[in-house]
């Protein structure tokens, strides 16, 4: 990453000398000096612009497969770097969700200064209904699982499953 970083910033050097250079063959030497100083300025602005962009994007995705495996307290100081490259909501909403579902992790008063208690509700809603979906397309691959095996072996498979059932249900009440 920094030898990326310092060949960027090598590249963008020269193309300021290569400027000046011009400037200098070219005649009024003044403004076209300054012109290539100015034109330097602002591609050291944009690559740190961009350098800062992809180094949020790596924080992000290192977040995003440490949270993968459920190690959610390193997935939310990799979100926490990201969001320090980058100040977007989706990783702050990424990070509060991080806090739903790890009760130990909390929010700082940093980021829960900048969401609203209906962004709260509305990100929390996607998070449930999220795993709401992936329960329901488990117990659908299931039952489909079960009615493609063969009849004695379905109808074993089906007393267990709704034998399972009833027991998540009992431990709801």
């Amino acid at each position: 990453m920094k030898k990326i970083v310092a060949c960027l910033v090598v590249l963008v050097i020269a193309a300021g000398v290569a400027l000046g250079v011009i400037a200098s063959k070219n005649g009024s030497q003044n403004t076209q000096l300054s012109d290539a100083q100015a034109a330097l300025s602002a591609s050291e602005a944009n690559v740190k612009s961009l350098t800062d962009e992809f180094t949020a994007s790596v924080w992000n995705n290192i977040g995003a497969s440490y949270a993968g495996i459920f190690w959610f307290e390193k997935a939310l100081s990799a979100y926490e770097m990201s969001y320090n490259f980058r100040k977007d909501m989706d990783t702050i909403r990424k990070i509060y969700q991080l806090t739903l579902l790890n009760p130990e992790l909390t929010l700082r008063e940093r980021y829960r200064a900048l969401i609203s208690e209906e962004l709260m509700a509305e990100w929390k809603k996607q998070l449930y209904d999220a795993r709401e979906s992936e329960a329901a397309k488990k117990k659908t691959a299931e039952i489909e699982e079960l009615f493609n095996q063969d009849p004695i072996r379905r109808q074993q498979r089906a007393q267990e499953l709704v034998s399972g059932w009833k027991k998540e249900y009992r431990k709801m009440l």
